[in-house]
């Protein structure tokens, strides 16, 4: 049961009923048409969770999106921002399934970079795939420029300097450096580098998940069983 969501009605998915909802502070989710609301003029990607921290749609022209029920499609003007809670020296942990997909830019597909916030990135850079860096120092950087779908985790404890990085529910690499923060209140989808334009990707996201704590090894892999099955893994 998710005990946690503001609304368990918007749940419609008997995959969705799997996840983990204990500490869970946004989901966002391309499966679930309840999960797309407008809001005033704008249109907005809806977090299930609390019903707080929505995701701002910039340059979507449609109703809805262009999204075949599973997955939302960026571009370097067609992105999601604002919609994450401040994990800057807490912990935290960050679940999405993305890929980098049709045209040339290949940067950052979730990140939080805006001054004086934080140079925060999970998944993509730079034509690479499987990247996590924590605002001080690459937790993995590496991985093939391709098009495969991927679920990326990271696992932030700023307090005690550990960062945990996944690649399909499995552990993938850390670090214990010094220096480093989680995500902030700016983290993006497909935009780059926090707004600006620098580093976006043409890419596709499914879902995000957003937790203020740290997931076990073994709840990273539920949720990775819980939801793979929308990406083809």
């Amino acid at each position: 049961m998710f005990s946690l969501l503001s609304n368990p009605a918007l749940i419609s998915s008997v995959v969705e009923s799997s996840i983990v909802t204990n500490g869970l502070t946004s989901f966002l989710d391309a499966y679930n048409p309840k999960s797309w609301a407008a809001l005033s003029s704008s249109y907005y990607w809806k977090n299930l969770a609390t019903g707080g921290n929505n995701g701002a749609l910039h340059a979507f022209i449609s109703t809805y999106p262009s999204f075949n029920g599973n997955f939302l499609t960026t571009t370097q003007s067609a992105y999601v921002s604002n919609f994450c809670s401040d994990y800057r020296l807490g912990v935290s942990t960050i679940m999405y399934a993305g890929r980098y997909y049709s045209g040339s830019n290949r940067g950052r597909l979730l990140t939080s970079t805006s001054p004086p916030t934080t140079n925060w990135l999970l998944g993509t850079y730079s034509s690479q795939t499987t990247c996590f860096y924590n605002n001080h120092a690459f937790v993995s950087s590496g991985g093939p420029n391709d098009m495969n779908w991927r679920i990326y985790t990271a696992t932030c404890d700023v307090p005690n300097n550990n960062y945990r990085f996944y690649v399909n529910g499995t552990f993938a690499s850390s670090s214990t450096a010094a220096g480093g923060q989680g995500p902030s209140t700016d983290l993006q989808i497909g935009n780059g580098n926090g707004g600006g334009g620098q580093e976006p990707a043409d890419g596709q996201v499914s879902f995000l998940l957003a937790y203020n704590r740290l997931l076990s090894d073994a709840e990273i892999l539920q949720n990775y069983n819980a939801m793979r099955g929308r990406v083809g893994l």
